[in-house]
């Protein structure tokens, strides 16, 4: 392997540089794309803090509070996540409706009070309850609320045990831009996304056409193709079971076709997994109704892309 990496770096030439260049920037662009559409902008830093008390898990039922207490560890919150642990499922005229506020401790006025059906909450492990932004909360401890209207045995929404609170802080950019704050958010954003595991394992995912790329050129060019092959095939169908994203998968679906043509994957390749997924959805609709058509859709475009590799070997021929 280092043979093959010392003539790799003798043969280095612009033309070798396109590639993996090509996947640093699909790297660095999708994981500040994927946090924007995670957390709403990428002008947002994320920090855990400890409740004054740790909240048991409880099910609300009508009339029922759950309270919380908790300090702010940076200006401009906005957002507090809470651990659902289960909801019940009821039709939509029959849910339960459940109000979160929030106000400065020792204030008597609430600054914020949203109402939420409880289906809302439903295949949610945790919640994201916002609220206008609170551009001096550094410091400041914040109590929270979040109040059953109607709910009942058929309805309820049970929130999990709390110690810890994440929040969200969101920067306006052009204040940030205009008090020349930008350095300083840049370097606080990446503290933050390495502590993020959110941002990390979805980063990570990102890097794998890079690291797959590098492995195929010092090593498995010459020794284990097919396996190669396949693994490229069992990377993209992980990106659609995972990433919930058009334009994601839209650009993931171009770099496998440009990769597909570079190391010349026969179309048998596509139409197989195209067909297994297929099998493999009828399967899961009785289990799990998202995944199966994650499975379709991602069976769906393996097909449409065995056909391209098919319309191309015809044209070429």
């Amino acid at each position: 392997m280092i043979k093959s990496f010392l003539t790799f770096i003798s043969k280095i030439s612009l033309k070798n540089l396109i590639s993996p260049i090509s996947f640093i920037f699909l790297w660095i662009f999708l994981t500040i794309f994927n946090s924007y559409i995670h957390y709403g902008s990428f002008f947002t830093l994320k920090y855990t803090s400890n409740t004054f008390d740790k909240i048991q898990e409880k099910t609300l039922y009508e009339n029922n509070k759950l309270s919380g207490k908790f300090k702010a560890t940076e200006d401009n919150l906005g957002i507090v996540y809470i651990p659902i642990k289960d909801v019940v499922i009821a039709l939509f005229s029959k849910q339960d409706i459940l109000i979160f506020r929030i106000k400065e401790s020792n204030q008597l006025g609430w600054l914020s009070e949203n109402e939420y059906r409880s289906g809302i909450f439903y295949d949610q492990k945790v919640f994201p309850f916002g609220f206008p932004v609170i551009k001096d909360s550094v410091g400041k401890t914040y109590d929270f609320e979040i109040v059953s209207l109607r709910g009942n045995e058929k309805n309820a929404v049970t929130i999990d045990n709390i110690s810890k609170i994440d929040a969200i802080y969101k920067f306006n950019p052009k204040e940030v831009i205009l008090k020349n704050e930008l350095q300083n958010f840049l370097t606080n954003k990446f503290f933050n996304s390495i502590l993020d595991p959110y941002t990390i394992v979805s980063s990570l995912f990102f890097l794998l056409p890079l690291i797959l790329y590098l492995f195929y050129i010092f090593y498995l060019k010459k020794h284990m193709t097919f396996v190669f092959k396949n693994i490229v095939y069992g990377v993209f169908i992980l990106q659609f079971m995972i990433v919930d994203l058009r334009l994601v998968n839209l650009i993931t679906i171009i770099f496998l076709l440009l990769l597909i043509f570079k190391i010349k994957i026969i179309r048998t390749y596509s139409i197989f997994y195209s067909f297994l997924l297929l099998f493999s959805a009828l399967f899961f609709l009785f289990l799990n109704n998202d995944l199966a058509e994650k499975m379709l859709v991602c069976a769906y475009t393996l097909f449409t892309i065995g056909i391209i590799q098919q319309f191309v070997y015809t044209w070429k021929k």
